[in-house]
């Protein structure tokens, strides 16, 4: 049976105190277990790394046979247990509302360099949960350097091809990843983000075809020689919940 929790050889520093040092646990499902210590023991610190809200410098832990890192690895995509709080989710609904009506936006299928038209919303870029997800990913050095809106209109929304984020990006090496934050629900009956899982792992920037149709949000979309026959996985998130996916990762949506 699956260990509920494994913690294998886990270190954390925060800078130079070492709060946590080489522990390993494994928790049973069904058993329970405490943590016991004084202040500063680095019960808090663990218990942070269990449940997703933070890192471990080294080491990995396991909930359920699922480690975050292997997972991203293995299928390029994750979906963190930590969303968003229910008042940080109205804040993001009303930002949006307000921004849309500022900037006098009525396609919002795509807005892109919504940062470099207020700063404001690199206080959404930066909340912990989702640094401290992309840090267990990439590291500790991180810049936030793209930022865009997907609002889908509910009847004739337009798809999103199948496409590469690398491709778009002015950047080398190819060593960053895109997060997703859902403002509203999304699901397949409203079109919601589809992987191809695994299709990250040989880390090629596939070729793409131009279309400047209407039909599509994006103009580049990936070769059909290049679509892997891996079957698409429909990532559906509820407000607040984010997912975090490769630059090579193949993804897209349908039309609303």
């Amino acid at each position: 049976m699956t260990a509920a929790i494994e913690i294998r050889a886990v270190h954390k520093r925060y800078g130079s105190f070492e709060a946590l040092s080489g522990v390993s646990l494994q928790v049973a499902q069904g058993e329970f277990f405490g943590l016991l210590g004084p202040n500063g023991a680095g019960k808090t610190s663990l218990i942070a790394l269990i449940a997703g809200l933070n890192h471990p410098t080294s080491g990995s832990v396991s909930v359920m046979g699922h480690d975050v890192v292997s997972d991203y690895r293995q299928d390029g995509i994750i979906v963190p247990k930590n969303g968003l709080t229910a008042e940080q989710v109205a804040g993001l609904q009303k930002k949006l509302d307000d921004f849309l009506a500022e900037q006098h936006i009525t396609d919002a299928d795509y807005v892109p360099d919504i940062i470099e038209r207020d700063s404001s919303w690199l206080d959404y870029a930066v909340m912990p949960q989702i640094i401290d997800a992309v840090a267990q990913l990439i590291g500790d050095d991180i810049i936030v350097w793209g930022s865009a809106l997907f609002c889908k209109a509910g009847k004739g929304g337009r798809a999103t091809p199948w496409h590469q984020d690398g491709h778009y990006w002015p950047i080398r090496p190819l060593e960053t990843v895109t997060a997703w934050i859902a403002i509203d629900d999304v699901n397949i009956e409203n079109s919601c983000l589809r992987v191809i899982p695994g299709s990250h792992r040989d880390r090629i920037s596939y070729s793409h075809d131009t279309d400047n149709s209407d039909a599509i949000i994006l103009n580049q979309v990936l070769k059909p020689e290049h679509l892997q026959s891996a079957p698409a996985r429909d990532i559906e998130l509820a407000p607040g919940m984010f997912s975090i996916h490769d630059v090579y990762l193949i993804h897209g949506a349908n039309p609303n």
